[in-house]
């Protein structure tokens, strides 16, 4: 999880950073242990598609929110993102407050 990112959650008090993993394989064997209620996945990942991940997830974790994050939002991504199962799609560069927003469920996705 990018610095930024991680810092901003962690400042939230209702809000409780459970893992952050750098390979798929390292999620997707912890998540089901963890349980969380959202996961932040990139869309640029080294080992496979970020939409092929996000499926992984949902599947495994089907009550799971999962936000796909990427530098370069498109249509063509957002679509692949909603076919993946994600529930929302946002930029790296999301501001603090929405970020938190988007975690939370409170955006409009």
């Amino acid at each position: 999880m990018a610095l930024g990112i991680g810092q901003t959650l962690r400042s939230e008090k209702d809000i409780d950073v459970v893992g952050d993993f750098g390979e798929v394989a390292a999620a997707t064997a912890e998540l089901e242990q963890l349980d969380p209620q959202v996961a932040l996945m990139s869309v640029d990942l080294r080992e496979m598609s970020g939409f092929q991940a996000c499926a992984r997830v949902v599947a495994q974790l089907p009550t799971a929110r999962v936000i796909m994050m990427s530098w370069t939002l498109s249509d063509d991504e957002a679509a692949d993102a909603v076919r993946a199962g994600a529930a929302d799609y946002i930029s790296k560069d999301i501001a603090p407050c929405d970020l938190v927003q988007a975690v939370r469920g409170d955006g409009q996705g």
